[in-house]
Order: C-alpha cells, then sequence, then structure tokens
C-alpha cells in the first residue's frame, strides 16, 4: 500500500523537539530584551532596524541549526518505509513513523 505522514506533527513529535522548543523561546526571550534595551539609546530608526534584522537573522540561524537535525532524522526514518508523496487513496502512516522517532 501507499501512505502518507503528516511532517510537521512528525518534528513536533520527536523526542528532541521540547528541548529545541525551549531553546528557541529562551532566544526569542533574550532577543526581545536585548532589542528592549538597546533601540531606545538609538538615534534613528535605520538603526533600530538594523539591530531588529540581526536579531532576527541570529534567531532564523539558531532555528536552522537545532531543527535540521530533527527534519533530517525524521525524513530517515519515513524513508525506511519507503513512504512517497502524491498518491490518492493512501494511508496516514503519521504514528507508524512517530513510533520510530521514540
Amino acid at each position: 500500500g501507499v501512505g502518507y505522514v503528516n511532517f510537521d506533527a512528525l518534528v513536533q513529535a520527536h523526542k528532541d523537539f521540547p528541548k529545541v522548543s525551549a531553546q528557541m523561546q529562551s532566544a526569542i526571550k533574550d532577543a526581545n530584551d536585548k532589542f528592549a534595551k538597546q533601540a531606545p539609546k538609538m538615534k534613528t530608526d535605520q538603526e533600530r532596524q538594523n539591530l531588529g534584522r540581526e536579531l532576527a537573522q541570529n534567531l532564523s540561524q539558531l532555528e536552522t541549526k537545532l531543527v535540521v537535525p530533527i527534519e533530517k532524522d525524521v525524513v530517515s526514518k519515513v524513508e525506511q518505509g519507503a513512504i512517497i508523496a502524491g498518491a490518492e487513496n493512501a494511508t496516514d502512516e503519521t504514528d507508524a513513523v512517530k513510533a520510530l522517532l521514540k
């Protein structure tokens, strides 16, 4: 038979996701605190925008660094079952792959 998975649900069900999520929440809080502390001291909107852009880029890079290994693990587990995309009348195999991620 042919099956499909909910990739986002599998990423969120991954054993490392709670740790990664906590790290991201902490990093977001730190970035917001840094912006709130530094922005009022800046003279121009351009400086504030640059700071915001820099902090956002740092968060994006951290998210990539933390989430990509989880995504690769999910993909490797999905590929074990030779699951393909785009089939009609396919079976949802999300729970079966979740079991492999624990």
